[in-house]
């Protein structure tokens, strides 16, 4: 059922391979004694994990911790399903997000806006997290497993509840969305904006604090895994700032969704980008909305 790619001492990819996505919905196990599930996702993929732990002959009862980079259904939306699987993890979330997962009444209405009323159909249900299991952070703590740490890494800007994870051992960055999407076989990077909680001027904060950890590989949610970590970094900066300015000249020259998001479709293939129709209008939207948030 599931896709197992090792792609670090002891840390895996598992892919849920769910066909009716658009992007692939990644989780990443470090595995051990204690182990680490990174990015959970949703409910409908609990069976694909629970394959992968089987294949590389890890125990659920040794899973201590479930860490979603941010809260949105496809990275956390089965949190609370597992925390009633296995009753001795913790959860963790940052604390600008946990309270829509203990109380997912706003979240599962947001999602019903974006992906209609059947979404359970594809994602699976979305039922709190039990209290009991939960793991406030506001960045900065530190976990042990074993002789590997992680540091948990504030990191907003695609949203406020995100969190990035480094460990030590590899120096990797459990990145989640917080370094952009990888786009396609290149060090093509397209920033992760999408509304409400897209922030600019934080996403390039954030770009800037993450470099600064001098990570040795990036392991993306989204799928790809890049030891090319200053090309990586550079490239979404850039591409960020760029597509900004683009948005921004035409809302003020008074041009519509559609027509901006040819102007970013234009740009984006002269710099090597392709195939990014669908992801246009949400990540437009993103900007859109921040830029009107503020005023601009």
């Amino acid at each position: 059922m599931s896709n197992v790619i090792k792609v670090a001492d002891d840390i895996y990819k598992i892919d849920a391979q769910l066909a009716a996505t658009e992007r692939p919905l990644i989780s990443y196990l470090i595995a051990g004694n204690p182990a680490a599930l990174i990015d959970n996702g949703p409910a409908s993929t609990i069976p694909a994990v629970l394959d992968a732990l089987r294949q590389v002959g890890q125990e659920p009862e040794q899973v201590a911790y479930i860490i979603p980079t941010h809260i949105h259904l496809d990275h956390a939306g089965g949190a609370g399903k597992l925390t009633k699987l296995w009753p001795w993890t913790q959860v963790l979330f940052h604390e600008q997000g946990v309270r829509h997962m203990t109380d997912p009444t706003k979240l599962i209405a947001s999602t019903k806006k974006a992906f209609g009323d059947n979404f359970e159909d594809i994602f699976g249900p979305i039922v709190p997290v039990a209290q009991d299991q939960v793991k406030v952070v506001k960045g900065g703590e530190t976990l042990r497993l074993g002789k590997r740490e992680l540091k948990i890494i504030y990191s907003p800007g695609h949203a406020p509840h995100h969190i990035c994870i480094y460990e030590n051992l590899g120096r990797g960055l459990f990145c989640g969305e917080a370094l952009g999407l990888p786009w396609g076989e290149t060090d093509n990077v397209i920033p992760a904006a999408i509304p409400p909680g897209f922030d600019l001027e934080l996403a390039l904060d954030t770009y800037d604090k993450l470099e600064k950890l001098s990570p040795s590989i990036l392991i993306y949610a989204h799928d790809g895994v890049s030891r090319n970590v200053t090309k990586r970094i550079q490239t979404v900066r850039i591409t960020t700032r760029r597509i900004g300015d683009i948005i921004l000249a035409g809302l003020k020259a008074g041009k519509d969704l559609t027509e901006i998001c040819r102007l970013v479709e234009k740009r984006l293939a002269e710099d090597g980008f392709s195939g990014v129709a669908d992801q246009l209008s949400s990540m437009v939207s993103g900007y859109i909305f921040y830029f009107q948030k503020r005023g601009i």
